[in-house]
């Protein structure tokens, strides 16, 4: 099932990039400062690393339009696209003074008069003021609502190919269930037949 694991095709994560500057440029945002990991992985391409619980807001992408670059908060480059390069990426850090250093980098960051953000925090609030102190930082989050609600055919495709990966885990629990299997039974056989399907992605990722 190489179509559900190739998510992140070239063309793909070109024309998504490319409807994101476009919806930027329509509302009028010279930055967009994503922190929801979906919102992220749409604008770059870039899968980071998946952790289970909660995920706080952090600046974990980055799409300026004056140079048309997504930049991603990240400590590795695997699952890169071929769009990006290693001077897009900026790694994380436990220590607010060394991550606003790492985002004062950015070209185009400090330039910006308008700031739109999926989420928010106090903390990046104040860090923006810093980084960009003649920007107004408003809500994107419904900016991306809008760019992934139509979707493009390469997305369809993906969306049927994991429809009939995920059909196979159903399949596979009823199979077992007719044949005496307890819940946690039944389970596990889902589970196995979606990873000789080829899914080993969790779906939150």
């Amino acid at each position: 099932m190489s179509a559900v694991r190739d998510m992140s095709s070239s063309s793909l994560v070109e024309k998504r990039r490319d409807r994101v500057l476009a919806a930027m440029a329509e509302t009028g945002l010279d930055v967009l400062v994503l922190g929801r990991q979906d919102d992220a992985n749409y604008a770059s391409g870039m899968h980071r690393l998946w952790t289970a619980g909660t995920r706080p807001f952090g600046a974990g992408c980055v799409v300026v339009r004056a140079t048309g670059r997504t930049h991603v908060l990240s400590s590795w480059d695997a699952g890169l696209p071929e769009t990006m390069s290693w001077d897009d990426l900026y790694p994380s850090t436990w220590n607010p003074r060394i991550m606003s250093s790492y985002m004062a980098a950015i070209p185009g960051l400090a330039d910006a008069t308008r700031i739109g953000v999926d989420e928010l925090s106090p903390s990046f609030t104040r860090a923006a003021a810093r980084l960009a102190p003649d920007a107004e930082v408003v809500p994107a989050d419904t900016v991306m609502a809008g760019v992934r609600r139509i979707k493009l055919p390469e997305e369809i495709d993906r969306i049927a190919a994991a429809c009939t990966v995920a059909w196979t885990g159903v399949d596979a629990a009823v199979v077992a269930v007719a044949e005496g299997a307890d819940a946690d039974t039944a389970t596990g056989a889902a589970l196995a037949a979606l990873g000789r399907a080829g899914a080993t992605i969790p779906s939150s990722a």
